[in-house]
């Protein structure tokens, strides 16, 4: 049945609110679901790479690179420690940091330079006996650190003496007066040989 103004009646339409509050639904869960396929497709674009950064205390990344190896520390003949390693590839610096076992705020710190060689070498000259924490850091050309390789190593206690300056020491040494007296015997003993030719041919 129609009304004068050609309307249903006895259907009333929503009121305005209502409608307003559909639509606000209707577009607020359409902005929800692209919301959450950005998300989606940003996340899995960066699987692939690999997080190669690491966070050290002051907050700042830094990139990995692969760190020495066969990194040890051999007695000498000295109260010193001769350290020893092989190199990676493409790095500039290894950066040695020693200090006495208990106490690693006193730790010091020398760069040893590479210049594209495998095996490296270095000798600590160390004042003091007891067990050091040594590590090394390889770094390359722009900046970039590896994982830190920390042993410990102990000195000699004493300088040691070389077994081979013991051997000379322990050799019999020339009495001058003997060496003398033997040289002119000899010498007497060829001239009386000579007197003895020049008589016999007379």
């Amino acid at each position: 049945m129609l009304n004068n103004e050609g309307g249903l009646v006895g259907r009333k339409s929503p009121p305005y609110n209502i409608m307003n509050y559909m639509r606000y639904r209707i577009c607020l869960k359409m902005w929800f679901i692209l919301g959450a396929i950005c998300l989606m497709s940003c996340s899995g674009g960066n699987d692939s790479l690999a997080d190669t950064n690491i966070e050290k205390e002051d907050g700042q990344k830094t990139v990995i690179i692969e760190p020495i190896s066969g990194f040890v520390a051999k007695e000498t003949n000295r109260a010193n420690e001769l350290l020893e390693w092989k190199n990676p590839s493409n790095i500039a610096i290894v950066e040695i940091l020693y200090s006495l076992k208990g106490k690693e705020e006193l730790s010091e710190a020398i760069n040893v330079r590479v210049y594209g060689e495998r095996n490296s070498s270095y000798t600590l000259k160390l004042v003091e006996y007891g067990i050091y924490q040594v590590s090394a850091v390889a770094i390359d050309n722009y900046g970039k650190r590896s994982e830190k390789v920390t042993i410990l190593a102990t000195p000699a206690k004493e300088d040691t003496i070389d077994p081979d300056i013991i051997v000379e020491n322990k050799l019999p040494i020339a009495d001058p007066l003997y060496c003398t007296m033997k040289v002119n015997t000899m010498h007497m003993a060829l001239v009386l040989m000579v007197l003895k030719c020049i008589s016999l041919k007379t």
